[in-house]
C-alpha cells in the first residue's frame, strides 16, 4: 500500500486524490496496533522482539512516506503547467518509488545485503535533491512575482521527496537490524 500511496504522489504529471493516501496512513495504523497486541500477548525471544520492535518503526516512517505523499498530490494538483517541474524532481521521485519496493523486498526475503545497498543509494537522492533545489532558485530570482508561489511549492516537493528518500534508508537500516542482529554504522 506504501509503494501504490508513492506511486500516486510521484506520478506527478496526473492530477490524482490524496484520499488513497490518507487509506494508506490508516492501514499503517492498523499493523502498528496489530504489533502491539502481538507483543502484549505472546512472549517473544529476542530476535523475535527485534522483528516486532523494528517493523513498528518502518510501520512510523511508511507512514511519514504517506503523509508526504499526500503534500506532493496537493502540490501536484495544484500546478497550472506540469512543465514547470524540473527533471531532477521527477528522477527524485522515481528513485524513490524504485527503492521503496527494494526496502520491502529486501524486508520480506529477510535480505541485510540488500538493505545496505539501499541505504547507499540515499546518497544519489541527496545529489539531485541539491540540483533540484538551486534549479527552482534560480528560476525564483528571474521569475516575476506570480510563479515565486509556484516555485515555492516546487521546493517543497523537492524537500519531501528528499526526506522520503531519507525515510526509505532508515527503513533499510532497521530491515538490516532486524536480520543481521547488528545496527547500521556509517
Amino acid at each position: 500500500m506504501a509503494i501504490s500511496s508513492f506511486s500516486v504522489s510521484s506520478d506527478i504529471l496526473e492530477n490524482k486524490t490524496a484520499e488513497f493516501a490518507r487509506k494508506v496512513a490508516l492501514a499503517t495504523d492498523i499493523l502498528e496496533n496489530d504489533c502491539f497486541t502481538v507483543l502484549s500477548l505472546q512472549q517473544p525471544l529476542l530476535r523475535d522482539l527485534r522483528l516486532v520492535v523494528g517493523v513498528l518503526r518502518i510501520s512510523n516512517h511508511l507512514t511519514r512516506i504517506a503523509a508526504y505523499s499526500e503534500r506532493l498530490v496537493g502540490i501536484s494538483c495544484a500546478l497550472p503547467d506540469k512543465k514547470m517541474i524540473p527533471d531532477e524532481l521527477i528522477a527524485i521521485a522515481e528513485t524513490c518509488q524504485l527503492m521503496l519496493s527494494d526496502v520491502l523486498k529486501a524486508f520480506s526475503s529477510g535480505s541485510a545485503s540488500m538493505a545496505l545497498e539501499l541505504v547507499k543509494k540515499d546518497k544519489d537522492i541527496d545529489l539531485l535533491h541539491d540540483s533540484s533545489f538551486q534549479k527552482i532558485i534560480k528560476r525564483m530570482t528571474k521569475e516575476g512575482a506570480d510563479l515565486v508561489a509556484i516555485d515555492a511549492q516546487l521546493l517543497t516537493s523537492v524537500r519531501l521527496l528528499e526526506r522520503t528518500g531519507d525515510l526509505i534508508a532508515a527503513i533499510a537500516k532497521e530491515v538490516y537490524f532486524i536480520y543481521s542482529g547488528k545496527k547500521w554504522t556509517s
